[in-house]
């Protein structure tokens, strides 16, 4: 996977269960994920060790620079229909407003699906409610591709479902310059670093 020098990836392990489970639990991810329920330590694990072992899932931990940052994720790998869903949130408060961090993972799982996955389309869903995520997501190519309506529930109230799709041959156009941008915000972040 690209990192840019600044993210590392590893593949979800039992000794990160606790971890993730705190990040899914605190309310700065919860507000934007399905389900905004407290995730008790025994249903986590079941979870947690069936995304392990499930052939169709890829889930990472991401570094950045050093520093546990969030996990990225692909889902529903089809190879037969050559697509999968992909998605990410930063769990670590101190860098969930740090700006680039979510640029870089995005173009990450892109390149994933399209590099390693071999493709042709890679799909996420995203709630109406955070428009921060659909701005990134449109900024990297996706297109909407429809709405479910009231798809989720979010406490009293709510949440539709922004359905979004990314074709090998948008990519294909729009990559270069996306891998220039971050190279050169890389260097400036790392500049910043080092002061």
């Amino acid at each position: 996977m690209e990192t840019f020098d600044l993210l590392d990836f590893r593949p979800f392990a039992p000794p990160d269960m606790e971890l993730v489970r705190r990040w899914r639990n605190s309310p700065a991810v919860a507000e934007y994920m399905m389900s905004d329920r407290v995730i008790s330590p025994e249903e986590h694990e079941k979870w947690f060790m069936r995304m392990i072992e499930d052939p169709r899932q890829r889930y990472w931990v991401v570094s950045y620079l050093g520093k546990d940052a969030g996990v990225m994720y692909v889902y529903n790998i089809d190879s037969e229909n050559s697509r999968c869903y992909v998605g990410d949130y930063i769990g670590e408060p101190s860098l969930q407003r740090h700006k680039g961090i979510g640029a870089f993972i995005a173009y990450a799982f892109v390149a994933y699906g399209f590099d390693v996955l071999n493709s042709h389309k890679i799909c996420g869903e995203v709630l109406s409610s955070n428009p921060n995520s659909l701005k990134l997501h449109m900024r990297f190519g996706f297109k909407n591709e429809g709405v479910l309506r009231e798809q989720i529930r979010k406490g009293d109230r709510w949440d539709d479902l922004v359905l979004l799709g990314l074709l090998r041959s948008e990519w294909e156009v729009i990559q270069p310059e996306w891998k220039e941008r971050l190279q050169q915000l890389a260097t400036r972040l790392r500049e910043r670093e080092a002061r």
